[in-house]
């Protein structure tokens, strides 16, 4: 991998830095020796060493002035994030207030006070919930979202690219699919859940692979959109390129938490008609459907290779 020297800053400002993702990115940025000031909504008692905290909360107008001051990068991390029991639509102007609004008024705020870099966390949901079995996507895949979550994120990139080209602030977009690691929030901490509760699962014949990426993963591939030259104004689409049916999912988990999988079969459009009914449409997507990503820009452009196998990620995120 080639990085141009002259171009890593020094400064580095992360919002959602006490959140699952943004405290393996700092303690990324940490060691690869960066000064880092940490945005958080209320105050973090174990903030690390050498941090610079800072108190905002971006659901409200902010003046970023004082915290930007010798800011080279800013990476963008905080978000209403995706519940799995809301609807598609449920709440979007309530995501468009932080993903949206605020994000636009920090970037435009940075780029005026001379910030070179802003990387984005977005998400896949913008390229759509599922892949046609065979297909991935990629960044040149057509942009389908349609949850609150997804749209309101995907109108804060258009905003990003708009900014970009008005400013002389590189924009840096990432697409990951379902982030996990030891204590991941979210589906995958539900799934874990439900496997330590013995509940038996109709998913064996879910054989339908999806991409996930691991928390380490993730936070490499960040610092490397930080430092490399070529990551300014481009998307990537990240995963950790070894993807897992629902069925080898739970199995894993199980084994780590030495149970017995608890899965049993159903078929898969019987599954799909039943959640339908049940008006968890969003979850035939999720849960029955393949999605799957291409990460080729990433190797060609970056040179960045996944750390760690999908196997070795589950390995350290789930133990008895």
């Amino acid at each position: 991998m080639m990085v141009n020297a002259t171009s890593i800053p020094q400064c580095v400002l992360v919002t959602g830095a006490n959140g699952f993702v943004g405290s393996h990115v700092i303690d990324a940025l940490l060691k690869a020796g960066y000064f880092v000031k940490a945005v958080v909504r209320n105050t973090w008692s174990n903030t690390p060493q050498g941090v610079e905290l800072i108190v905002a909360d971006i659901s409200s107008p902010v003046d970023w002035s004082n915290a930007l001051r010798d800011v080279t990068t800013i990476i963008h991390l905080a978000a209403r994030v995706h519940q799995m029991n809301e609807s598609p639509q449920m709440a979007l102007e309530e995501y468009r207030n932080i993903n949206t609004d605020a994000t636009l008024e920090l970037a435009e705020q940075a780029a005026k006070a001379g910030v070179k870099r802003f990387i984005y966390l977005s998400t896949v949901a913008v390229n759509g919930a599922f892949t046609e079995p065979g297909e991935y996507f990629t960044e040149q895949s057509e942009s389908k979202p349609k949850s609150s979550y997804a749209i309101s994120k995907y109108e804060s990139e258009l905003g990003l690219q708009k900014l970009a080209l008005q400013y002389p602030i590189e924009v840096t977009m990432i697409r990951p699919p379902m982030v996990y690691g030891k204590n991941a929030p979210g589906n995958f901490s539900r799934l874990v859940s439900l496997v330590k509760a013995g509940i038996p699962l109709p998913f064996r014949l879910a054989k339908n692979p999806r991409s996930f990426i691991f928390i380490e993963n993730l936070a490499s591939f960040i610092l490397v959109c930080v430092e490399h030259s070529a990551a300014g104004n481009e998307l990537f689409l990240v995963s950790d390129d070894d993807d897992l049916s629902l069925c080898v999912l739970i199995c894993q988990i199980s084994k780590n938490l030495e149970l017995r999988p608890r899965v049993f079969s159903l078929p898969v459009r019987l599954l799909e008609a039943v959640l339908i009914v049940l008006g968890q449409r969003a979850l035939v997507n999720q849960l029955l459907k393949p999605m799957r990503i291409n990460i080729s820009k990433a190797r060609d452009l970056l040179g960045w290779e996944p750390h760690y196998s999908s196997f070795f990620g589950l390995n350290n995120s789930v133990k008895k």
